[in-house]
């Protein structure tokens, strides 16, 4: 009987074991993910940064390939209270018709 119990035991802390290990792959791919999209926004907004000209208002998508995956990308500058600032939104995902994005960053742009 005793070792029926033992068995139970085992098998119970070992289900939770694979279910722990299970999660913990789930989530490091989705935080991997989120890291890569978010350097494809930083790197939209840079590109946004070091360009002479201010961006156009309204929406601009295009896609960006890291680490061996095509990135999709939509960029949304809109007026601000400020004249001389416009606000960027650069949504990344990685399928252009994807509802939810992987990554979104918000930043102000000043005129050049």
């Amino acid at each position: 009987m005793e070792v029926l119990v033992a068995l139970a035991v085992l098998a119970v802390s070992m289900a939770a074991l694979i279910q722990t290990a299970a999660n913990n792959a789930s989530n490091a791919g989705h935080l991997r993910d989120k890291v890569f999209a978010l350097w494809v926004a930083e790197n939209r907004l840079a590109e946004l940064r070091v360009a002479d000209t201010w961006p156009d208002l309204g929406k601009r998508s295009g896609d960006f390939e890291m680490a061996n995956y095509r990135w999709y990308w939509t960029q949304n500058v809109v007026k601000t209270v400020t004249s001389d600032l416009r606000e960027v939104t650069v949504e990344v995902r990685k399928k252009p018709d994807s509802e939810l994005p992987v990554s979104s960053l918000v930043t102000y742009l000043g005129k050049p």
